[in-house]
């Protein structure tokens, strides 16, 4: 019976506390570190202070008499160490780890968290001026011993860009241009309560299509390829949904235009594709000529059912709108007019009329028919029935000659249209 009241006597004075002289001490009711987080740069010092709550205040442990024989560890002794005689904290590496106190008077460890930080992180610049497709690492410094230096540590930042479709940014901090615009780059580390921001800019110096002009049957489809700049070298935009286009065509009956640039030949005539982009100031154009029956290089054959000016008026109707005349009336060479023609639709005719460069329409407008390789114009006002042959125009009719040169110029001749 006495073993047992002895043994009972033991548990009771460990449950109360007893120090290493025997002497009777109070359980703590609480244990905490002043802080729950120790910020420490890099080969500094910090001593922590440990506090806990016996009777009815709250007090300063002494780790001079360390009447409770707490230990105090680091968890990760790579981060941190922490001498046993000074109690105090060496930030060794860059990193996060905890610092842990224990005691035969508590039975939790009691924890906070040490945070070895560097000094003055930024990236090296704080805006990126890309060209599309452009990748390029993103560099860092930090202040040491006094010093500003570049590191190669990536201090687990987690990095991201604000809007993918301008640019993306992988876990090593590599930023690619993947589209055309602004946006931010951030890097969070959770050795910093701030983040690291920067801005990128993706900038498209200069936009034009492929062609100035694209001629096209009915039915016929094309997707006009656009060029920019890039290092100095001209290159295609492969994806044009990059530049978060607007088309238009201003005659959708001449042709149509898709949200993918698409571009589809209805009926002859002409009309003008224009691109808008909000990574360009300006709009850019180019036209779209829809080929006709009434599309290329005529000869006049008969006229009135005369033949007797065959071989001397040639004309080419242009599918953009565009037409020349060539004569050669009373002239040792051929004249030659250029201007712009239009082919409208009246009482189920196509009508034809055309003004000269200098702004004076023809003398007539021409009730039009095509079939095959022959054109047959009847003027509206008498009547008169003109005859044309597809052909294809000499070149010393476009030379405007006849004869070999010095023979005499042209003389002004009014047009036969």
């Amino acid at each position: 019976m006495k073993t047992k009241i002895a043994a009972l006597c033991a548990v009771l004075l460990l449950l109360l506390g007893c120090g290493k002289d025997g002497d009777s001490l109070p359980r703590p009711r609480n244990v905490r570190f002043q802080q729950e987080r120790y910020e420490i740069l890099l080969n500094y010092v910090q001593s922590p202070k440990l506090l806990m709550t016996v009777g009815d205040g709250e007090t300063e442990y002494d780790w001079t008499t360390d009447r409770y024989g707490v230990k105090l560890r680091v968890e990760d002794p790579q981060i941190a160490s922490v001498a046993e005689d000074t109690r105090r904290i060496t930030g060794l590496k860059y990193g996060i780890t905890k610092l842990v106190a224990e005691s035969a008077y508590w039975e939790a460890p009691v924890t906070a968290e040490i945070v070895v930080y560097p000094l003055g992180l930024r990236l090296g610049k704080t805006n990126y001026a890309l060209e599309y497709g452009e990748t390029v690492a993103v560099e860092l410094f930090v202040t040491e011993r006094g010093q500003e230096v570049a590191t190669t540590n990536r201090f687990d930042i987690v990095w991201r860009t604000e809007d993918e479709r301008v640019a993306t940014v992988d876990a090593e901090g590599r930023i690619t241009a993947v589209g055309y615009g602004a946006t931010r780059l951030v890097g969070k580390t959770p050795l910093l309560s701030e983040e690291l921001a920067a801005d990128i800019v993706v900038e498209l110096h200069d936009l034009r299509f492929e062609s100035e002009s694209y001629t096209l049957d009915e039915g016929e489809t094309v997707t006009p390829r656009l060029l920019t700049t890039r290092g100095g070298v001209q290159v295609v935009i492969e994806d044009p949904a990059v530049l978060d286009p607007v088309w238009e065509i201003s005659d959708s009956g001449v042709a149509t235009v898709t949200s993918e640039g698409r571009v589809t030949a209805l009926t002859g005539g002409a009309a003008k594709l224009t691109l808008r982009t909000p990574h360009y100031p300006q709009a850019i154009e180019t036209l779209i000529a829809v080929r006709s029956p009434w599309t290329g290089e005529w000869m006049l054959s008969l006229w009135n059912g005369d033949a007797g000016l065959a071989g001397r008026i040639y004309m080419e109707l242009r599918a953009d709108g565009r037409f020349e005349l060539y004569q050669s009336l009373d002239v040792m060479g051929f004249a030659v007019f250029r201007g712009t023609y239009t082919v409208a639709t009246q009482n189920g005719q196509q009508v034809l009329n055309g003004v000269y460069e200098d702004g004076t329409p023809w003398k007539e407008r021409y009730a039009m028919l095509c079939e095959g390789d022959r054109m047959t114009l009847t003027s509206q006002s008498d009547a008169i029935v003109s005859q044309y042959t597809r052909t294809t125009i000499p070149d010393y009719v476009k030379d405007g000659l006849t004869a070999a040169p010095g023979l005499g110029a042209v003389r002004k001749t009014e047009p036969f249209l």
